[in-house]
């Protein structure tokens, strides 16, 4: 009989030559093609049936990071924080969650309906931890990853004025902060570099004073529609911290690269991952419909 750790390593291994063979029959996600017609629009009823069936699989993953915990358990939010589609992805029905754990975000996960031009459909996952500590994530006792490294960093903003009292004021603050942000993707095979732009509002709320958080806010930054390729968390400081009272940290949530500037500084980048699989920091996984 195999160990425990054997038979997770097949699992791991079985499932991500899966995703791979699912891959070339299914169209790359990075890629835009001028001769792939455009999916069909979908009517209210299928939206909302994808929907369900997206909130069931995120209801699925079970994610744990190391806390003071005795499991170490994190709780889904109970909506998604945005329900986008994506043309030129090929991506017709998709949302992005979130996991925390006493407020604080933990780890995003897309959730994503892609259809080839042939009409056959996957579902995509990109799960991206946003802690320094290192992610498990279980699908529902058929699959378990962990995240064996870290790209996740705050980041204190020193030159900035002092939190509001008024958490709209305090809303105002993060919104000026995360305008100072900006970047470019890149597909690297056919060199396609796209400007991102800051999604108008942001997709999440949260405090957490036990980390001595006093509000938080997630903002996409998108190259395409309103599908985010990476998040930018602004914190605001219950107590000062290095004398200062805000940070900010960086998610990426696409494969393609991804450069992020800050007051045309580039404070940012992550490289392009050609394909779904295990990439130590997060994961990419296509699964049959």
């Amino acid at each position: 009989m195999l160990s425990n750790r054997r038979q997770r390593g097949v699992v791991v291994e079985t499932w991500l030559a899966v995703a791979f063979v699912l891959l070339s029959v299914v169209p790359s996600p990075h890629a835009s093609r001028a001769e792939d017609a455009v999916p069909p629009p979908r009517s209210d009823a299928a939206k909302e049936e994808s929907l369900r069936r997206m909130r069931e699989h995120a209801n699925r993953l079970i994610v744990r990071v190391p806390s003071g915990s005795e499991t170490g358990r994190a709780e889904l939010a109970d909506a998604p924080l945005i329900h986008y589609a994506d043309e030129v992805r090929r991506l017709t029905e998709s949302t992005m969650w979130v996991w925390h754990q006493e407020g604080l975000p933990v780890l995003f996960c897309k959730i994503e309906l892609l259809t080839a031009r042939t009409g056959k459909s996957s579902w995509q996952y990109c799960c991206v931890p946003a802690t320094t500590e290192k992610a498990d994530v279980e699908w529902a006792r058929e699959f378990r990853w962990r995240s064996r490294d870290t790209s996740f960093k705050r980041v204190l903003l020193p030159d900035v004025a002092e939190p509001r009292d008024l958490p709209a004021a305090r809303l105002t603050q993060m919104k000026a902060i995360a305008r100072a942000f900006g970047g470019e993707t890149e597909q690297t095979p056919i060199k396609s570099r796209q400007k991102m732009r800051l999604l108008a509002s942001p997709l999440h709320r949260y405090a957490a004073p036990s980390t001595n958080v006093l509000d938080g806010a997630v903002f996409g930054l998108t190259s395409n529609g309103t599908n985010p390729d990476a998040l930018l968390l602004v914190e605001a400081l219950g107590k000062p911290e290095s004398e200062a009272r805000w940070r900010y940290a960086v998610v990426g949530m696409t494969g393609d690269a991804v450069e992020i500037v800050h007051k045309e500084k580039i404070v940012w980048t992550k490289p392009f991952t050609d394909g779904p699989g295990d990439h130590r920091s997060w994961m990419w996984y296509v699964s049959a419909q």
